[in-house]
């Protein structure tokens, strides 16, 4: 597999990972109208993905990933400020990210 492969396939599988991190938030958190996603990050050292999130222009929740292809609750780590963070958690786990509005944060070309 050449570089633009590797990147190719890298991209689909982060996208696929955002798609899993929103879908985590709506269904369990209340209110949740849009998350704005921060570009990915990759941790050499620890060999892990982080990303970071705004929800509904004033809730920041990071999630690391150790594994792009093996991505579940039990494998996100989840921060988040308990000062600061006003989302509050849900027991009905139905709604879906069609329900909000996902934004990506302008990369900068510098």
């Amino acid at each position: 597999m050449n570089k633009d492969q590797e990147k190719k396939e890298q991209q689909q599988q982060l996208a696929i990972a955002e798609k899993k991190i929103a879908l985590y938030v709506v269904q369990n958190y209340s209110n949740v109208k849009s998350i704005k996603f921060s570009t990915f990050k990759f941790n050499k050292q620890t060999g892990s993905w982080h990303v970071a999130t705004q929800i509904n222009h004033d809730n920041l929740m990071t999630f690391s990933l150790e594994n792009l292809n093996d991505i579940s609750e039990e494998t996100i780590g989840i921060r988040y400020n308990l000062k600061t963070f006003n989302l509050k958690k849900k027991k009905d786990t139905t709604k879906n990210i069609n329900d909000i509005k996902i934004l990506k944060e302008e990369l900068d070309a510098n």
